[in-house]
């Protein structure tokens, strides 16, 4: 074997000394063949320094310094595949990509489930394919075949206890492996089978005229092996470059852990001791390309792994190219960053290109590294692949075939739409984007789902479930674009719904599929696409809907290659489409080639850069902790592994964690030598993973031997920090600008001269108005600007229409009556049915049942149960013809909450039967409108004139009004229904969140007459709670009792003089409390109101219906005036203005601002506010 080795440390140039090599070897070798291989990452670079390098060695071949050649080829292990096997028909074959493989596999393993009972049961799990793919190309790359796993299998258990799942799993491994690559082999070809054919192949033929170079591997595996020992031994001339200390051809190098990774690669090709290789093959590098400090720094790392005293030192000087940077933030670090970048470019003549920014966890760095480096105007490419999953072809691809799934899933329906690939022709896409928006509305409000979408019949404002036609109501023009999209949907999708139905085969799928694609112009709209692109000279975008595409078309062919005539599986396809694009990425390319370069730590890079920054290293990303994703696991490989050894084989697994430990030091030694200059070494000190990173044991120790300093990069600058350090660009410097301006500004203190100019330049630059909206941004309070009084009259005009809920909002949050009643904001509507919708329920419900029993001359008391279950159902067919509850007659969970409101309803029924047998009242009236309410008139509300001509009307409607005789006296009572349980809290009415009781007491004494109340005195006004609570289960439970103790009347018992009068409220009271009212019975005092302060006395209510009014004047004269505050009113923690709004997001209330604050209000008990009511003599304090 005659191998060439040229060897150095990464300090010594030893790129510079193969380029060497292969001028020299051009210039005087004019009949042969010159390859280089290099990594595919960085083949591209790679190929240009060396044609750079040919260029300067051999001018006469170069024209303007640029240089092409036929006999030289710089190429990767799979372009080497091509380069000779190009017109074989072997590879003319297709080529398994790992979408096709991940196919492959699910059939072979369905197929011979029987056979494989392991693995088949792991097959529908999320990346087992994948990994056992990866798997058997492993075993392919280490040159195993059917018969050594067979051997395994028999002799491993004869030397090791081995467990019975291992073997087990190498069984059904051996399998797969022998059979897989026969039935692989009659419709494909891997890039491991073509391997090994060329590798049969170089074995027959003559490579003497050939020069074989090998630059930048750090491993090869058996079959790269294999195929360099043969073109050595079929006559070709090959280099490899090694780093490695050149001393050590003459050294014992059983105690270099730190070149553990080369001098194993040597064993592997046949070079067990490097004093078999003779000395004119082992050519050592002596040129430097590092800096001194960094040549330090490789001899320290070297020396401090292999365990010898290391001696390295480096001066105050050397110290500046070696740096490590403590920030207080991902934010400050990666700004740091850039800042640094910007200045050396700026101030040092560097070009972007001189630096390569490095990061473990570069996903965790990608946001801001984006974020930061554009607002700094800073050019950068990353490398980091980019997974096609997420582009808009595969996204509708996906819905598509969910929705086909479950047919027609509203959220898969509005992400396929969202694509815009398909967009009804006549349709601008803006005008789209609108209508798209409003259809979303209208599902969600009537939860539009499935086979709905489909059914052409005209949806209408009213939404699609109703069961009577409309009367003439006109669409309005948003109504119709919902219509027409709707139309659009049922068209296209019924269309495609019908065309799978017909498919039986795979084949007939695939064709089913693209036939959609392009019938429907998607095929079109990529194409429009890449053209848009191309026209705003984007190429890297451009590239995406094509690469897409064809990855698209390669996927569906390889599925019909390999699934054909066989049944179609909607699941299987799906799963197999989810895995191939999952596995497949974008190819890229740089948009400017004076770029900063981004990458992932690990992987191959050029030594052209000066500058590397390291980004992220703490303890835990440097280094990296590995972990084993492996079908074949650590333990397992280390038994094969041994007992391969044992053997005298030469196969070998890929190293299991602990032994690629082993290697770890080297790895990163040849990442800390990436530069020619410096070495930057930066860290969070905060994350969002951890309160508190640890710098990097690796960086920890290189400081400690050093004496390395820690510069620190804060979020914000200190007073005096060099503007240089923030400044690296007008949008970039705002940032540290506005920090410390509020840092300054909480101090109480001036900006310092330095940046007042940098805010002055930025208020005057070009982009002033940008600039001055950001700093505007130090003055910003969380207040409302006032209305003006024209607003205030476009809003509200000069007469104000407000209902008692309405003020009672008003007092409860200023800002939410604002936005509700003033903007008329209202929050999206869903398909749900909340409290407002069961209260409306209730009250219409209750409405019918007391009207049947009065137009009928039903006696509550002498209803059968037949009677009202009859009424019962009379009332919810009526109710669910309405308009208003049409979508209590949509699908899905409308059928629970039909069954559920009409079950309380008629239990409420039965409630009022009960009721009525403890009380002397009867419905009088129900729903008793006062004020106009959309355009009707009932009875006259409350009014009151304002000032400047200002007008108040309150309108509402009150549940019910009963009347009754007693002790030959007439009474009557308000009733208000609730679907909460409430009750009248004096503390609430006295702060106006309570005003509807005692505005209805107002409003009824106000319309005595109109009522027909025949001089009749109030009883009260209360709360009837709505429900049907379960009872618990109790010995001799009466239930009628109590059902009637949890229906209660709670509210304001007006206490009246007459004798008897509390006795006669509850007939069935006799000597008892009341089932009913706030009353009890004692024998000492007799008929007492309860003591939970129910009961006042008429001057106690008219004192609290004087301060009722005068909160309603109030709160409609601030809102003519038109000032606003954010003052949600506070009780307690557990009860404040907030936990009911829909616009928190707008009003951003925070209580820690000094000028957001609750409106706390004091609890007082009756007395206290009957007491603050009273009036007050001129010689009494105020309480």
């Amino acid at each position: 074997m005659t191998m060439k080795f040229i060897v150095g440390r990464q300090q010594d140039d030893v790129a510079a000394r193969l380029y060497q090599q292969i001028s020299t070897d051009y210039s005087t070798s004019l009949d042969k063949q010159f390859i280089c291989l290099v990594p595919n990452h960085i083949k591209f670079n790679s190929e240009v320094q060396i044609l750079a390098h040919l260029a300067d060695a051999r001018p006469e071949l170069a024209t303007n310094g640029i240089i092409a050649s036929s006999r030289l080829q710089i190429l990767s292990f799979s372009r080497l595949l091509w380069y000779f096997l190009r017109d074989d028909p072997k590879y003319q074959q297709p080529q398994l990509s790992p979408a096709a493989q991940a196919m492959f596999l699910s059939n072979f393993l369905h197929d011979h489930r029987q056979e494989l009972p392991l693995f088949f049961g792991e097959s529908r799990k999320m990346g087992f394919l994948e990994q056992l793919g990866q798997q058997l190309n492993e075993l392919l790359q280490g040159n195993f075949s059917t018969a050594d796993l067979q051997e395994i299998l028999t002799k491993l258990p004869e030397q090791k206890q081995v467990p019975g799942s291992t073997l087990e799993k190498i069984n059904e491994l051996s399998f797969i492996f022998e059979n897989y690559q026969a039935e692989v082999a009659a419709k494909f070809m891997t890039n491991e089978q073509l391997m090994a054919y060329f590798i049969s192949q170089t074995e027959k033929r003559d490579f003497s005229n050939f020069n074989i170079y090998l630059s930048g591997f750090s491993e090869l595996n058996q079959q790269q092996v294999q195929l360099l020992r043969n073109f050595d031994q079929q006559g070709a001339t090959v280099y490899l470059t090694l780093y490695l200390n050149p001393d050590l051809k003459h050294q014992d190098i059983s105690e270099q852990y730190y070149f553990h990774g080369p001098l194993k690669m040597l064993r592997q090709l046949g070079y067990p001791d490097l004093t078999t290789i003779a000395a004119e093959n082992w050519l050592s590098c002596q040129t430097k390309r590092t800096s001194p400090a960094l040549q330090a720094l490789e001899d320290y790392w070297i020396d401090s792994t292999n365990g010898v005293p290391a001696n390295a030192q480096m001066d105050q000087k050397m110290k500046q190219d070696v740096q490590i940077w403590q920030a207080d933030s991902v934010t400050s670090e990666v700004r740091g960053v850039a800042n640094y970048i910007r200045q050396l470019v700026a101030l040092q003549n560097y070009r972007y290109r001189d630096f390569l920014v490095l990061a473990n966890n570069l996903p965790d760095y990608t946001a801001p590294i984006v974020a930061l480096f554009k607002q700094n105007e800073l050019p950068f490419f990353s490398d980091q692949q980019i997974p096609m999953a997420n582009h808009p072809l595969v996204v509708f691809i996906k819905s598509l075939l969910n929705m086909t799934q479950n047919p027609l899933n509203r959220e898969d329906l509005f992400v396929l739409l969202r694509t815009e690939l398909l967009v009804p022709a006549d349709r601008e896409l803006s005008e789209f984007r609108q209508q798209l928006d409003w259809l979303e509305n209208y599902a969600l409000a009537f939860g539009i789902r499935g086979t709905t979408w489909l059914k052409t019949k005209p949806w209408t404002l009213e939404g699609p479930y109703r069961k009577q036609a409309t009367n003439n109501i006109e669409p309005d023009a948003q109504m119709t674009a919902i219509e027409n999209l709707h139309q659009f949907i049922a068209q296209v999708f019924g269309a495609w719904q019908k065309a799978v139905k017909k498919v039986t085969t795979a084949k007939d799928f695939a064709s089913c599929l693209y036939d959609f694609l392009n019938n429907q112009q998607i095929i079109a709209k990529l194409q429009a696409w890449e053209q848009t692109a191309i026209d705003q000279n984007d190429l890297a975008l451009a590239q995406q809907p094509r690469q897409t595409y064809q990855a698209f078309i390669n996927l569906l062919d390889d599925y019909v290659t390999i699934w054909g005539e066989q049944p179609f599986d909607l699941t299987v396809f799906t799963d197999l489409l989810n895995a191939g694009f999952n596995n497949t990425e974008f190819s890229q390319i740089p948009a400017t080639l004076d770029a900063v370069l981004v990458s992932k730590v690990g992987m191959v890079q050029e030594q052209t850069h000066k500058i590397t920054i390291i980004l992220g290293a703490t303890r835990d990303n440097l280094p990296t902790q590995t972990q084993s994703n492996q079908l074949i696991d650590d333990q397992e490989r280390r038994l094969i592994n041994q007992y391969l050894v044992t053997a005298n084989k030469p196969q070998q697994l890929g190293e299991a964690t602990n032994e690629q430990a082993v290697e770890q030091p080297l790895r990163y030694g040849l990442i800390f030598l990436t530069p020619q200059q410096r070495l930057i070494f930066t860290y969070p000190r905060h994350s969002d993973r951890h309160a508190e990173n640890k710098l990097s044991p690796y960086v920890a120790r290189i400081q400690q031997h050093f004496d390395l300093p820690t510069t620190a990069l804060t979020d914000y600058p200190q007073r005096e920090s060099r503007i240089l350090d923030f400044a690296a660009s007008k949008q970039g410097v705002v940032g540290p600008l506005l920090l410390l301006s509020r840092q300054m500004q909480t101090q109480n203190e001036p900006l310092p001269p330095a940046w007042q100019w940098v805010k002055r330049l930025l208020e005057e630059n070009g982009r002033q108005d940008f600039f001055k909206h950001l700093l505007a941004s130090l003055t910003y309070r969380n207040q409302p600007q006032d209305l003006t009084s024209e607003n205030v009259q476009k809003l509200y005009g000069q007469h104000l229409f407000s209902s008692v809920s309405q003020l009672e909002n008003f007092y409860m949050n200023p800002y939410d009556y604002f936005l509700k009643y003033g903007l008329k904001l209202r929050p999206r509507a869903e398909y749900t049915v909340d409290s407002a919708n069961t209260g409306t329920f209730f009250h219409d419900y209750l409405d019918h049942f007391v009207k049947l029993l009065t137009e009928r001359h039903l006696k509550p008391e002498e209803l059968t149960q037949t009677q009202l279950d009859a009424l019962d159902q009379e009332i919810s067919q009526t109710l669910l013809g309405k308009t208003d509850y049409q979508i209590l007659n949509g699908p899905g969970q409308m059928h629970y909450y039909r069954r559920r409101l009409s079950k309380t309803s008629a239990f409420m029924s039965q409630v009022l039967i009960e009721q009525a047998a403890h009380s002397f009242l009867r419905p009088l009236m129900t729903e008793v409108q006062f004020g106009i309410i959309e355009g009707t008139k009932g009875l006259p509300g409350l009014e009151f004139q304002l000032a400047d001509n200002k007008q108040l009307s309150v309108r509402g409607k009150i549940d019910r009004i009963d009347v009754g005789t007693a002790a030959d006296l007439n009474y009557y009572q308000i009733i208000d229904y609730k679907s909460g349980d409430k009750k009248f809290d004096f503390t609430r009415a006295y702060h106006g969140l309570s005003l509807q009781l005692l505005t209805y007491l107002q409003t009824v004494a106000n319309n005595y007459q109109r009522l027909s109340l025949n001089q009749a005195e109030p009883v009260g006004a209360f709360y009837l709670h709505i429900a049907d609570t379960p009872l618990k289960y109790a010995d001799n439970l009466n239930v009628n009792q109590e059902i009637l103790k949890k229906h209660r009347y709670k509210g304001l018992l007006i206490e009246q003089p007459q004798t008897d009068y509390l006795a006669n409220l509850d007939p069935k009271s006799e000597s008892t409390n009341s089932l009913l009212y706030p009353v009890k019975y004692t024998k000492s005092a007799g008929y007492k109101v309860t003591n939970d302060n129910s009961g006042v006395t008429t001057d106690e209510l008219q004192l609290l219906l004087q301060h009722n009014q005068e909160l309603l004047i109030a709160a409609a004269n601030e809102i003519f005036s038109g000032k606003l505050r954010i003052a949600p009113y506070k009780l307690s923690d557990q009860e404040t203005g907030l936990q009911y709004t829909d616009y928190k997001s707008i009003m951003m209330f925070d209580a820690m601002l000094p000028e957001n604050r609750y409106h706390i209000l004091p609890t007082l008990g009756k007395a206290d506010v009957l007491n603050q009511l009273k009036p007050k003599k001129e010689d009494e304090p105020d309480a």
